[in-house]
């Protein structure tokens, strides 16, 4: 057994030891059943993976994509949440070369929960070093029949505020307005949510001279009537 295999097992038997059955059917029939859980809550999990995110840290320089890899392919979905807090220790590090890696976990084992951390973060934090490749990548992603690429096409400007890409999130959402996906036209609203609150004006334009589904523009427009613009 490698090293890596052999942490990510003592890791293993420190969440069995603390699996919680009853919880675990709660939380998986929130997920609606998409995945198996231990059981653990968010800040329980935080708390018993904690020694082992600052054993890989601490061994590895660069991103260890090898034993998020072995944390993706394990069934119960407390692994992937950790995957994605000890890719978060990695942010800084992560470049274009990196985002296929994270793309494949965002269309293996998709659903909101890990597609909405992955493309706001790291997705999010590699295009903002190339702007320049955020047009292909969108493109890429809008067009291949897959909702959670082009979810993540939405919502991987989500921190960026004055930085954001306005034109070229203007075609995203034009592009998909016409989606009868609830998580397309839900991700259509809160992206122009999010930078309605850098430039107001310029969203209340945009959602009042076109054409969207009911979900994407009460979304889109949330923050806009609260402060008073519409």
């Amino acid at each position: 057994m490698s090293d890596l295999s052999a942490t990510v097992a003592d890791l293993i038997a420190v969440l069995e030891n603390h699996k919680n059955p009853e919880k675990a059917l709660q939380m998986s029939a929130y997920m609606k059943y998409q995945f198996p859980f231990l059981g653990l809550q968010n800040q329980e999990r935080k708390k018993l993976s904690k020694a082992f995110i600052q054993e890989i840290k601490k061994g590895c320089p660069s991103p260890p994509f090898e034993i998020l890899n072995i944390l993706w392919e394990l069934p119960e979905r407390e692994y992937q949440y950790i995957a994605m807090d000890l890719l978060d220790k990695y942010l800084q590090d992560l470049t274009l070369n990196d985002i296929s890696s994270v793309i494949r976990f965002i269309i293996h084992k998709s659903w909101w929960d890990s597609v909405d951390l992955l493309a706001s973060h790291a997705v999010g934090t590699i295009l903002s070093s190339y702007p320049a490749q955020q047009e292909q990548y969108v493109q890429s992603w809008t067009t291949a029949e897959n909702i959670w690429l082009s979810r993540t096409a939405l919502l991987f400007q989500l921190s960026y505020k004055e930085n954001t890409n306005w034109p070229l999130l203007q075609h995203t959402c034009l592009s998909l307005k016409d989606s009868e996906e609830f998580f397309i036209q839900k991700a259509i609203g809160w992206g122009l949510r999010q930078y309605s609150k850098v430039n107001a004006e310029a969203v209340v334009q945009f959602t009042e001279n076109h054409k969207w589904k009911p979900l994407s523009k009460r979304e889109g427009q949330k923050w806009l009537i609260k402060a008073g613009y519409l």
